[in-house]
């Protein structure tokens, strides 16, 4: 009897207690599968066979599209050549293949990368037309912030492959974390990955499953952008015709995706800026806007859905004083419900911690007068200081000329006086004296 398809909440809930149980213990991690899984025999297969696939390499390269019978064959093509590379480890297996650390050696140069190429047991028409997708998506960005494509073909066996550049680094929230990075650090290297974003949206390409995971920070703290498995462009070529990542399942991870997305709604870049929402308010504050600790999937959808977050300044006190009031805005606007109360772009999102970071009035802020007033005196405090001292000054001199100019108003007034009075007296002085009789 064939099992029928796994429906859009199946995945979703698979999806998040993968992303929750993977970094548990054998022992917690059972207790936990029992917990959460109770009697739902399919959801804690499922969840099994991908932590058992997590288990032989590093993260995922893809969202799962489809997962493996325990039947299938998985191999592990380690020290087997694919076309000019010698594939050295696996380091990652997804939905549309796997991905290993390759060296090409030749006799002209030798160069590190990693191999993509779909599975053996996993290949299939939709699966291959989505690979060459994310191949031409790959060839047409070329962007010092996004992995690139160096090379691609077809294996022995008649599968095919690509060879992309080769990123050796951590997932962003674990550099930031590592490094115990500030506030400001933080934004400073978040606006890297908001300048390829910013380029995939202007050549055309949504990518759809922004998430730490698939943002590596390299030695010289150089943002990565990686995994195009599920993007989608925008306006579709004429080799891909429609949209080869709708299906039965949902092509992108839940805890980041839009409420657009969990609706099943059109996607847009928009989509994109509230992902970025999503891992920018975790960069702050360490916290998922949504999934509170030990929620279910339904809940954290729920929230999602709800458009109700908590401010960052609220669950970071340590860094409330950074956080409130322009990073709260910037935030909340890329996480807004609606499409169209967000930021129009990954650009302009970026632009406004660009003036953050500047100290300038941020273009998110209800304009007036009395904001841009203090946000010029924060960053100009020295030159406010001195203009303010300067105003006491000349008030206080103002003041005293004022002072001055009463006394020597009153001693002119008096001298007047004395001078009439004197005047008075002559004149008096004279017409007895003319009136005197010799």
């Amino acid at each position: 009897m064939n099992t029928p398809p796994l429906t859009t909440e199946q995945w979703e809930t698979i999806s998040d207690l993968v992303g929750r149980l993977a970094d548990l213990p054998h022992h917690e991690r059972q207790v936990a599968l029992d917990a959460e899984c109770r009697d739902d025999t399919v959801i804690r297969r499922e969840v099994v066979s991908l932590l058992a696939s997590l288990a032989s390499g590093a993260e995922r390269f893809d969202v799962p599209l489809r997962v493996a019978s325990p039947d299938w064959p998985i191999s592990d093509r380690s020290g087997s050549r694919v076309g000019s590379y010698q594939l050295v480890r696996k380091i990652g297996s997804g939905g549309m293949g796997d991905v290993y650390e390759a060296i090409r050696a030749t006799d002209d140069f030798t160069k590190r990368v990693a191999i993509k190429m779909i599975h053996a047991a996993r290949s299939s028409e939709l699966l291959g037309r989505r690979f060459q997708q994310e191949r031409r998506i790959l060839a047409r960005l070329d962007h010092r912030n996004i992995a690139a494509l160096v090379d691609g073909g077809l294996s022995d066996d008649g599968r095919p492959y690509y060879a992309m550049e080769f990123v050796a680094g951590l997932p962003l929230s674990a550099w930031c974390e590592q490094g115990a990075l500030g506030v400001r650090e933080r934004v400073l290297l978040f606006r890297q990955v908001c300048a390829a974003v910013d380029y995939a949206h202007r050549n055309l390409v949504v990518h759809r499953d922004l998430k730490p995971g698939n943002i590596l920070v390299t030695g010289d703290g150089t943002v990565k952008l990686l995994d195009f498995g599920v993007a989608k462009l925008l306006v579709p070529d004429d080799t891909t015709g429609d949209d080869l990542t709708t299906g039965s399942v949902a092509a992108f991870t839940p805890a980041y995706a839009s409420p657009e997305q969990l609706r099943g709604d059109t996607i847009t870049t928009s989509s994109d800026v509230y992902a970025l929402g999503v891992v920018l308010y975790e960069l702050l504050t360490g916290r998922h806007p949504h999934r509170e600790p030990g929620a279910r999937a339904e809940d954290t959808r729920s929230r999602a859905l709800s458009g109700r977050i908590t401010l960052p300044s609220v669950i970071a006190p340590a860094h409330r004083r950074e956080l409130r009031g322009d990073l709260d805005t910037i935030v909340g606007t890329a996480l807004q419900l609606d499409p169209q109360r967000r930021y129009r772009s990954a650009e302009t999102l970026g632009e406004d911690l660009r003036r953050w970071l500047a100290g300038l009035p941020i273009a998110a802020r209800p304009d007036s007068v009395a904001y841009r007033l203090r946000k010029f005196a924060r960053r100009n405090i020295v030159a406010t200081v001195a203009t303010a001292a300067g105003v006491v000054a000349i008030g206080a001199g103002t003041v005293a000329t004022w002072h001055q100019a009463g006394v020597a108003r009153d001693e002119r007034d008096r001298a007047r006086r004395e001078a009439e009075k004197a005047s008075h007296v002559t004149a008096f002085m004279e017409r007895m004296l003319r009136s005197a009789d010799p």
